[in-house]
């Protein structure tokens, strides 16, 4: 009989220690941050298509006239790569730091660079206004 019981128990506590755990529900501001990376890595590729439009949707009107400048275009190919650092999030502006890296084919030139830029991002919808540090997007200017 105390050989059964304590099979019992032992089979009972296998198979609670198998069983699923619980999983934390997603909080508010890792969905923001999640959300405004997104939204960056979406700037990052229309930049490197060149599609002005997507530019435009994914900045406001004062951080597309001050970070993306015809001459920061003028390239015949481009590869970036963001990896985010941190997300500040205040209210409805946070800013998103991301370590880059950058080649660029510009008038026959192969360029790399390498820099960490400040995102400050408004919204929602989440679009970029400023730049800080070192910007992806303009490199190609000050050359």
């Amino acid at each position: 009989m105390k050989k059964m019981f304590v099979l019992l128990i032992m089979s009972i506590f296998l198979v609670m220690s198998c069983s699923k755990k619980a999983i934390k529900p997603v909080s508010l501001e890792s969905q923001t941050a999640q959300s405004v990376i997104e939204t960056i890595n979406m700037l990052k590729t229309a930049y490197v298509h060149k599609d002005e439009a997507a530019l435009t949707r994914y900045t406001t009107d004062f951080g597309f006239s001050s970070n993306f400048k015809a001459a920061a275009m003028d390239f015949s190919s481009a590869e970036l790569s963001f990896t985010p650092m941190w997300v500040d999030i205040k209210s409805d502006t946070l800013q998103v730091q991301v370590s880059w890296t950058g080649k660029w084919v510009y008038h026959g030139h192969n360029i790399e660079e390498n820099g960490v830029a400040g995102f400050v991002v408004t919204g929602p919808p989440y679009r970029v206004d400023k730049i800080l540090r070192d910007n992806p997007f303009a490199v190609l200017t000050v050359k």
